[in-house]
């Protein structure tokens, strides 16, 4: 896992446009985020695409979290807004 001060200093770089940064965040995020959505989905492709999701949406919206200490926070309202999207757009 990494250290918090790892955290802040990849979204400093990736907010000053480091792509290496921000593929760096992409891929933990990933990592740490396809068992919540596997396990409400329980489906590859429905987590993959809600990942790629949440991955787009943290990459759009970086500039708009305030505290790196609440990157985790962030991350998952993120996730659980993509998921009740996803579960709304089923019941249609």
């Amino acid at each position: 896992m990494i250290e918090r001060e790892e955290y802040s200093r990849m979204l400093r770089k990736a907010r000053c446009g480091s792509k290496d940064s921000m593929a760096k965040l992409a891929m933990v995020v990933w990592d740490q985020m396809y068992p919540f959505f596997l396990r409400k989905t329980r489906d590859h492709e429905q987590t993959h695409d809600l990942l790629q999701e949440t991955v787009l949406t943290m990459i759009q919206q970086l500039d708009s979290l305030r505290c790196d200490d609440s990157f985790w926070l962030w991350i998952r309202r993120i996730a659980s807004s993509k998921m009740s999207q996803h579960f709304r757009g089923q019941q249609r």
